[in-house]
């Protein structure tokens, strides 16, 4: 896979959370890679995913545990 855009943003600062470089670029609208070949990293971070739907609704059903608890 090519990729066709690249935003390099090194006020930021990245870090890639696999190979530790400072070496990670917005390709697209929301999602990160990391340029170096050898690592391969790559997260979407788009809005509306069932990961983020996800994630909120079980934080809240820990939080209404918690309070049920007290």
């Amino acid at each position: 896979m090519v990729l066709s855009e690249y935003r390099l943003r090194p006020e930021e600062g990245l870090v890639c959370p696999r190979c530790g470089k400072k070496s990670i670029v917005l390709h697209g609208d929301s999602t990160y890679v990391c340029i170096d070949h050898q690592c391969g990293f790559r997260n979407d971070v788009s809005e509306g995913g069932v990961g983020s739907a996800g994630g909120v609704f079980a934080g809240f059903l820990t939080v209404a545990a918690l309070l049920a608890l007290l």
